[in-house]
């Protein structure tokens, strides 16, 4: 960093009060001003505690006298966006003297209500209907409220929210009385974005942008991506195909209800294929299955009779004109035009997600399957393309660059993981450690006399020792584990041997129930993978993380199938190359719940044998924290405070 610029900096940490600088920040802020200016990546591994939002909101804030640019932080976790606006920003306009900066956050549409699908269903609902008592409720607020739904002072139900909520497909934007009047609240909160100094999103906002080609997010010089450990299973949702099983009723329940009554022809055709298509899917008897060549022929022969009906909907749909006796209302005819515009782009759209099913071809570079639940007779069929990484580099990364940060991306203290998973290959690379002295104050435990993680008695086997490290911690712990069954069974197991104020992940919200343990004194939580990261509890509540396995990828997960499958048919190592780094990034971010301040002193335990018996042991190690390994769990109360 140039040395006014590093003195600024230094200067404007210094006047936030109780706040220590560190050197990793000014090493960071400098990587990154370095990369802005020449139009380059970095990626930035910055161990926890080292001031990464600081370090890269600082060059994305001060301008000096320049023309400010528009910058876009996106992250990966709400917990953190909230500490970007609430705390973070707020902190750093004072030091600099930034008081018109403006920064926003950029949600979904599908956060924004749509005023005039409000209006739509409100004549349809009758008195007695259980929507008619929150479509009231909503009424009463609507001219005082900004209409995001998490602004509302109650919960609206799912099955309202999915009805009324600002939709791209949906809107007929000129022809809406609401736009036209400057009272959309999805386009509002677009006006106030396009004011904004800096765009606080999520990853998977930030894809949306690179699909739609910029219709998301306003036009901007410069992108941080926070949290960067998750962009790639982010951008593997962003571009994977969906098609519920209601999702052709729903075309033609909206065909019905905006343009004309369909020929009974049609619907009988798409309402037999519904049948054979519920047949197939709930015929393998599986929550989840992968589509292959093998197993697909009928479902190939089902979804070529789809498209020819689509194709079919849509020629009657290019020669109908507007049924007069359904819109007697000039206004509501005026619509049916736009109506008519979106209602073809969805019925391409549906029709494209078939090919994918129907095209053998499209087989040997995707991934197909099927998530079902036979309790309520839903399903959704998915494609999702298998090499995310050469997606991205053409659609994205050719285009623009980025800043990606994390305190878990490096694997052998290289990136080389992480570009093979997004697509990128050149970037500025820096390795930054935690100003933690983990050594002195956190301390690993591995029990040796532990059943292997896949025996049938491997919960059983940790119960010893899961009580004996509680009663030396006095509770004040999580147990996180690597899946729902490990946790319900351990808490079922343990529950009565615990003398400590005890809750599992499913009893609340999760911002309720990381409430009740900072505010319970000697508390245990079991919880499962969303507990493994994006939780900040510093000081003497949680003072142990107990780990029940090392968080390899589910082997029956058919996106993980294929995934192993192209990395042998290519030669590639797929455990080395694919499955131990991803468990070890995982893993990584489970510890990282346990030391957050330079005073915190806490215990690890990690009940998988394996790290001590199988040849790939040492890597993980080498990966986690230089932490104090004890072999005698006894000698773990030095590190308890």
């Amino acid at each position: 960093m140039k040395k006014d610029k590093e003195s600024r900096f230094v200067q404007a940490i210094n006047k936030i009060e109780g706040f220590e600088l560190r050197n990793q920040q000014i090493i960071m802020s400098e990587a990154i001003e370095k990369a802005i200016e020449n139009d380059e990546n970095a990626i930035i591994e910055a161990g926890t505690g080292s001031g990464k939002s600081f370090a890269y909101l600082f060059p994305l804030m001060d301008s000096k006298g320049e023309e400010q640019k528009v910058s876009v932080v996106s992250t990966g976790t709400i917990a953190l966006q909230e500490q970007i606006l609430e705390k973070d920003i707020p902190f750093l306009k004072k030091s600099l003297g930034k008081k018109d900066f403006k920064a926003v956050i950029a949600k979904g549409r599908n956060n924004y209500i749509c005023k005039q699908k409000l209006n739509e269903i409100a004549g349809s609902v009758f008195p007695g209907n259980p929507l008619k008592f929150e479509m009231d409720l909503i009424f009463k607020e609507l001219d005082t409220w900004d209409g995001d739904f998490a602004n509302l002072p109650f919960q609206v139900s799912n099955e309202l929210k999915r009805e009324i909520e600002s939709s791209s497909d949906d809107c007929i934007m000129s022809k809406c009385e609401f736009f036209k009047a400057n009272k959309s609240p999805f386009y509002n909160s677009r006006k106030n974005m396009a004011k904004a100094d800096l765009i606080v999103t999520n990853h998977s906002m930030y894809l949306a942008d690179i699909l739609s080609q910029g219709k998301v997010l306003p036009e901007h010089d410069t992108v941080v991506f926070d949290e960067a450990h998750h962009l790639y299973t982010q951008a593997v949702n962003a571009f994977t195909a969906n098609i519920g099983r209601y999702s052709i009723t729903k075309l033609l329940q909206k065909i019905q209800k905006r343009l004309s009554h369909i020929p009974e022809k049609l619907t009988t055709r798409f309402l037999n294929l519904e049948v054979q298509l519920m047949e197939w899917v709930f015929s393998f008897k599986k929550s989840q299955f992968r589509i292959d060549k093998a197993n697909s022929e009928v479902l190939v022969k089902i979804s070529g009779q789809i498209i020819d009906n689509l194709v079919d909907l849509g020629t009657w749909m290019g020669k109908i004109s507007v049924n007069i006796d359904m819109f007697p209302d000039e206004s509501l005819r005026d619509k049916t035009t736009v109506h008519k515009q979106n209602l073809t782009k969805q019925l391409q759209n549906l029709k494209n997600k078939w090919s994918y099913i129907y095209l053998y071809d499209s087989y040997a570079d995707r991934v197909n399957w099927v998530e079902c639940d036979s309790r309520r007779g839903y399903f959704e069929i998915k494609s999702a393309p298998l090499n995310i990484a050469n997606t991205l580099k053409e659609e994205v990364w050719n285009k623009r660059n980025g800043i990606f940060t994390s305190a878990t991306i490096a694997v052998k203290d290289n990136f080389d993981y992480f570009k093979s998973q997004i697509g990128i290959e050149k970037a500025n690379e820096l390795v930054l450690p935690s100003p933690f002295d983990y050594k002195s104050q956190s301390a690993l435990y591995i029990p040796v006399d532990i059943a292997d993680p896949n025996s049938k008695d491997f919960i059983e086997s940790c119960r010893e020792t899961i009580i004996n490290t509680l009663n030396l911690t006095q509770g004040r712990a999580f147990l996180l584990f690597s899946s729902w069954r490990n946790m319900e069974i351990a808490y079922e197991l343990l529950k009565n041997d615990i003398h400590f104020p005890i809750r599992k992940q499913s009893d609340m919200t999760r911002k309720q129930i990381i409430n009740w343990f900072k505010n319970t004194p000697n508390s245990v939580l079991f919880a499962t993978a969303t507990f493994w990261e994006g939780i900040d509890i510093p000081g003497d509540d949680l003072s142990c993380v107990i780990i029940d396995k090392l968080p390899f990828s589910v082997p029956d997960d058919p996106v993980i199938q294929a995934r192993v499958d192209y990395m042998k048919d290519h030669g590639i190592n797929w455990f080395s190359e694919f499955t131990l780094p991803e468990a070890i990034i995982k893993l990584r971010q489970g510890v990282g719940r346990l030391i957050r301040t330079k005073s915190d002193k806490g215990l690890l335990v990690i009940l998988d044998n394996r790290i001590n018996t199988k040849f790939y042991g040492k890597t993980v190690i080498k990966a986690l924290p230089p932490v104090t390994r004890l072999t005698d769990l006894n000698k773990a109360k030095s590190f308890i405070k």
